[in-house]
């Protein structure tokens, strides 16, 4: 029999300094949240806390008095996540143990889809966002009722600002995932769905709501150069448009939206317009993108990238889930609401937390394998894909909360070799993060 390798050596030591971590962050940068609200693949800067440059001080200052450890100056990697942060802490406390599950082979290589995968994290690739579901509403209007049920607060949205939410069914479930914008006097929300009648009743509640999924088009720009394309289309002043703003330019006289909102773990915009000029934006799109070496590409490598980069994918582990706790979706919420849709359901949830979502790696990441620690099955794979960024199979799992921590190596088969390792997302370091515009 196969004994796993200290697991509950590993679950203890990661608990422990876990708990100190946030609980010591909680304190000292004031952050709405409870410690069990926080999942450890939740960004530290940007999207997920709400944390800027301007905190990382503190954060810094955090883990030396906490930990007695020094930080090397302008360490960005180490700060991606609680989860990188508590596996510096635990390599630089000597404590960290070398992982003995071996990586797996590229079952089914696909040139195409690995050229357009290697555009997309050293140049740029375009895209047409598919699946989604486009409006806009008058703005205080549709700040009042999007309010009362998303997921969100969204009376703190700012004029130039963007929200990232969802929209929950009344069991909890995930709907839809929300990109709510405020420009032009008016609001934008971009809808990603799979379940179109959850949307469209939302819009009937919401007086001067218009849909205008199929007069207007939208186009992704992403990649560590994505940047040079909006300026090549709008010019330099979208140097200073920060991550989640919007902002309202024209393209061959016509009102033209761009979102800076990227999903990939790269720089990313979507540029909205109507579809009189659609045909016209996308070949100079193009023409830019390939001038810089870049290519378009499909959603399956937009997908990969949000595995990696450990963004939200409503069409895959969305599908899935029972609801936000278990996807870890707790910093797209604010539950000092009591009125957005199923509020109730998610409230028993978050008491209960009984299975977490971790991402994995590994040669026995397949979709819908069983995840054992010994004889106890802990958890299953919801999503499965082969990374080119790590050269491994990578994926999701929803695993019993107890078990849900970077390092724990479990098997696909009970009392067998481990041959499934629980990671910290994101699993890559991005040429965005490290070189950022230039």
């Amino acid at each position: 029999k196969y004994e796993m390798s200290n697991n509950e050596e590993k679950l203890t030591l990661r608990k422990e300094i876990s708990d100190k971590l946030k609980s010591s962050l909680i304190a000292a940068l004031d952050i709405p949240y409870e410690p069990d609200d926080i999942s450890g693949d939740t960004a530290l800067i940007g999207a997920g806390l709400g944390l800027d440059s301007l905190d990382v001080l503190e954060i810094v200052l955090c883990v030396e008095n906490n930990f007695g450890i020094k930080m090397p100056e302008g360490d960005t990697a180490t700060l991606r996540s609680f989860n990188t942060l508590i596996d510096f802490i635990i390599e630089s406390q000597g404590k960290a143990e070398k992982a003995s599950v071996s990586p797996a082979e590229n079952q089914n290589p696909d040139a195409g889809l690995q050229n357009a995968y290697n555009a997309l994290r050293h140049t740029v690739v375009l895209s047409q966002q598919q699946n989604i579901r486009l409006f806009t509403m008058p703005e205080a209007e549709g700040i009042d009722r999007l309010d009362e049920n998303l997921a969100a607060n969204i009376l703190k949205l700012r004029y130039g600002g963007i929200i990232d939410t969802f929209l929950a069914r009344e069991d909890g479930s995930v709907a839809a995932e929300a990109l709510v914008a405020n420009i032009d006097d008016k609001v934008i929300t971009l809808f990603e769905t799979t379940d179109n009648s959850a949307i469209d009743t939302l819009a009937e509640k919401i007086n001067g709501c218009q849909d205008i999924t199929l007069t207007h088009s939208v186009f992704c720009v992403d990649g560590p150069l994505s940047w040079k394309v909006a300026k090549a289309i709008f010019g330099a002043d979208i140097l200073n448009l920060p991550y989640l703003a919007t902002e309202k330019y024209e393209f061959e006289s016509q009102p033209a939206y761009l979102f800076r909102s990227g999903r990939t773990g790269e720089f990313g915009y979507a540029f909205i317009v109507p579809n009189s000029v659609a045909n016209n934006l996308k070949a100079k799109l193009s023409e830019e993108v390939k001038s810089l070496g870049g290519c378009e590409c499909t959603q399956e490598t937009i997908n990969l990238a949000k595995l990696e980069s450990g963004f939200f994918n409503v069409f895959e582990e969305g599908a899935k889930a029972n609801n936000p706790i278990e996807l870890g979706l707790q910093w797209m919420s604010d539950f000092s609401k009591d009125n957005f849709c199923g509020v109730k359901a998610i409230s028993e949830a978050r008491n209960a937390n009984t299975r977490k979502l971790v991402a994995i790696r590994g040669v026995g990441v397949k979709l819908d394998a069983q995840l054992f620690n010994g004889t106890e099955n802990v958890g299953s794979v919801i999503s499965a894909k082969y990374s080119h960024g790590i050269s491994d199979n990578i994926g999701l799992a929803l695993v019993d909360s107890a078990f849900a921590h970077s390092s724990i190596e479990l098997s696909t088969s009970a009392d067998a070799q481990a041959d499934v390792l629980i990671i910290s997302r994101p699993a890559i370091l991005s040429d965005s993060l490290t070189k950022g515009m230039e």
